[in-house]
């Protein structure tokens, strides 16, 4: 576990801007929610995401590369049609599309689409060859 004694100049920075500071390759809300999961913590305590650095403060963290990957969760998804190029799923209401840093690990429809194929791409950047439709319902057919 890494260990940080805070000096006198660093006094009253919230502890998620000191982090991201220091962890530059990490954005503040991976940060903040590490925070919130007691994987970064201060004077051996889990703390704030707000919490303001006092001197003589010792903070310590232990990040490792799994906490920012997706693993696959496998789940029942509604898939109404998939060949090699395209997969169309009813996606039910309440589940979330995409993990944030706080649902890292929850079950999210990435999560299971990860554990359905491994042929999942990546949206951003520049144009790949898949495309997501979001199909929504705006009235009730009887």
């Amino acid at each position: 576990m890494n260990k940080i004694m805070i000096d006198e100049q660093l006094e009253g920075i919230r502890i998620d801007q000191y982090m991201a500071l220091l962890l530059g390759d990490y954005s503040r809300s991976v940060i903040q929610a590490w925070i919130e999961d007691g994987k970064i913590l201060v004077n051996d305590k889990t703390t704030k995401r707000n919490y303001r650095l006092k001197e003589s403060d010792v903070v310590s963290y232990e990040i490792t590369e799994k906490d920012t990957t997706i693993q696959p969760i496998k789940m029942d998804l509604d898939i109404v049609y998939e060949d090699e190029h395209l997969m169309v799923v009813n996606k039910p209401k309440g589940l979330i599309v995409h993990p944030s840093p706080s649902t890292l690990n929850q079950a999210t429809l990435v999560h299971g689409l990860l554990a359905h194929t491994s042929h999942l791409s990546d949206l951003n950047g520049e144009l790949r060859p898949v495309l997501f439709i979001v199909l929504i319902k705006i009235h009730q057919v009887y």
